[in-house]
C-alpha cells in the first residue's frame, strides 16, 4: 500500500477539522502548564490493569526508571493492579478516566492538542506505545519524533492500528518470532512497502529468575496448576475435562487453578493472586503448569512457571514454541480438535505420573532455559539498545535533515 494511501486512511480529515478548535484549547493548556519531561521518553499505554502486556510495560519502565519517563494511560483500567509499580518508575498521567460516551470527541481532541504541543516542545522526543490508537492519531501531528510500537500478539487485523500507522513508525517491537512472521504476512497481504519490514525488531519478554532452583519434592501426587483469567481464549473448560479424565483413570494428580474461577469436585481454585511475588511463592508448591489457550502472544505465565522449575504443558499457539522445546523443557500440544487436545494433555500427564524422575529432569531444564535466555539482563540490554538506536537516529536527522523519514 503506497505511503500516501495509508496516510489518507490514518487521518480522519472531517473529524480533525471539526475538532480543531478543541485541539487548540489543548495546545493552549500545555502552553500554560508547561509540563517538563527531561527524559524525552513518552509512553502512551492503554491500561495498567491486570494483564501480561501490562506487566511487560512495567518491566520496560523499570529499565528506564532512573530517567523518570512520562507515562500517559489513555484508556480506563479495570483495576489498579500495575498502577503503583508504574508510578515507582515514571510520572504517570491518566487521561482515560475523563472519557465517557458524551464527551469522547471533546476529550480526545483536547488531549491530542495538549500532547502534540507538549511533545513538540521536547526536541528529540521518543514515543513508545502498544497498538494504541491515541498514538496513531498523534502520529500525524508530531512528525519530528521517533515512534516505537510494541505488539504483544494479535487476533485478526485492525487496519487502523496494524497497517495505517506503519509509515509513521520508526520501529515496531514484536515479542516473538511468531508475531514477527504474522506481521510480515500481514504487510504482504496489504501491499505495505517492503522498506517498513526493516523497522521490525523481536525482543522476547523476560521474568525474574533466582540464581539457584530449590529442589522440588515429589510426594505421592503430582500438583498441576492452571493460571489465567476466565476468558474464552484460555479455554478453562478443557482444563476441567483434563482433570476429570485423570480422576477417572485414577492418576495420582491434584489439580489447582489460580484466577477468577470457582472450585469444583476435581479442581481446587486458589482465587486471584494480586502480586507477582505471591505468584512466584505459590508456584513453588506445584510441579506442572497447563495452558490450554487457542491464542497467545508470548505468555509470561509459562516463563514464570519455568523459572520456578515447573514443567509446562501448553497448546502450541503464538510464541509458546519459542519457550518450550518438545520433550526437553516441556511439551507442546499440536492437536486442534478439543477432544484430541484433552487426550494429548492426559497422555503427557500420565507419562509424568509414572516417571517422577523425568518430571525433575524436565523441570530443571526448563529453569535453565529461562535463566539463560529470558532473564531481565538480556531484556533490559535489548530495550536500552533500542532507545540508544533511536537517540542516535534522531541526532543523525538533526545533522542531516535530508535523512528525515517523515
Amino acid at each position: 500500500m503506497p505511503h500516501g494511501m495509508i496516510s489518507r486512511c490514518l487521518v480522519n480529515k472531517p473529524e480533525r477539522i471539526a475538532g480543531y478548535p478543541i485541539f487548540l484549547i489543548g495546545v493552549l493548556a500545555d502552553k500554560i502548564k508547561k509540563q517538563h519531561n527531561p527524559s524525552r521518553l513518552f509512553f502512551f499505554i492503554p491500561h495498567y490493569h491486570t494483564g501480561g502486556a501490562e506487566q511487560v510495560h512495567v518491566d520496560i519502565l523499570r529499565v528506564f526508571a532512573k530517567e523518570r519517563p512520562l507515562v500517559v494511560i489513555v484508556n480506563k483500567s479495570h483495576n489498579d493492579y500495575h498502577k503503583a509499580a508504574m508510578r515507582e518508575c515514571a510520572e504517570v498521567v491518566e487521561i482515560g478516566k475523563y472519557y465517557n460516551n458524551q464527551n469522547r470527541f471533546f476529550v480526545k481532541n483536547f488531549f491530542l492538542g495538549y500532547y502534540t504541543s507538549l511533545v513538540k516542545r521536547h526536541q528529540g522526543a521518543i514515543l513508545i506505545s502498544s497498538l494504541c490508537s491515541f498514538l496513531t492519531d498523534l502520529s500525524s501531528t508530531v512528525k519530528d519524533t521517533f515512534k516505537i510500537d510494541i505488539i504483544h500478539g494479535y487476533c485478526g487485523i485492525n487496519p487502523k492500528i496494524h497497517i495505517n500507522p506503519t509509515p509513521y513508525l520508526d520501529r515496531r517491537v514484536l515479542v516473538s518470532h511468531n508475531v514477527h512472521e504474522g506481521l510480515l504476512a500481514m504487510y504482504d497481504a496489504w501491499g505495505v512497502d517492503p522498506m517498513y519490514k526493516e523497522r521490525l525488531r523481536v525482543i522476547h519478554n523476560a521474568v525474574k529468575v533466582e540464581d539457584q532452583l530449590p529442589e522440588k519434592q515429589i510426594g505421592k501426587e503430582i500438583k498441576v496448576v492452571f493460571i489465567g483469567r476466565n476468558s474464552h481464549e484460555k479455554r478453562y473448560h478443557l482444563y476441567e475435562q483434563i482433570a476429570l479424565s485423570c480422576k477417572q483413570q485414577g492418576l495420582a494428580i491434584q489439580f489447582f487453578s489460580i484466577g477468577n474461577f470457582s472450585s469444583s469436585q476435581n479442581i481446587t481454585c486458589l482465587g486471584e493472586i494480586r502480586t507477582r511475588e505471591a505468584i512466584y511463592q505459590a508456584l513453588q508448591d506445584f510441579h506442572m503448569l497447563i495452558l490450554c489457550s487457542n491464542s497467545e502472544g508470548f505468555p509470561l505465565v509459562i516463563l514464570e512457571a519455568m523459572a520456578c522449575g515447573l514443567v509446562p504443558l501448553s497448546t502450541a499457539v503464538g510464541g509458546v514454541a519459542e519457550m518450550i522445546s518438545e520433550g526437553e523443557t516441556g511439551n507442546l500440544i499440536q492437536s486442534e480438535a478439543e477432544d484430541e487436545i484433552v487426550s494429548d494433555f492426559v497422555s503427557h500427564l500420565q507419562a509424568y505420573a509414572q516417571a517422577p524422575e523425568l518430571l525433575q529432569k524436565v523441570g530443571r531444564a526448563a529453569y535453565e532455559r529461562v535463566k539463560s535466555e529470558f532473564n531481565y539482563r538480556v531484556f533490559g540490554s535489548k530495550y536500552r539498545a533500542l532507545i540508544e538506536e533511536a537517540r542516535e537516529e534522531i541526532a543523525s536527522r538533526k545533522s542531516n535533515p535530508q535523512d528525515k523519514k517523515h
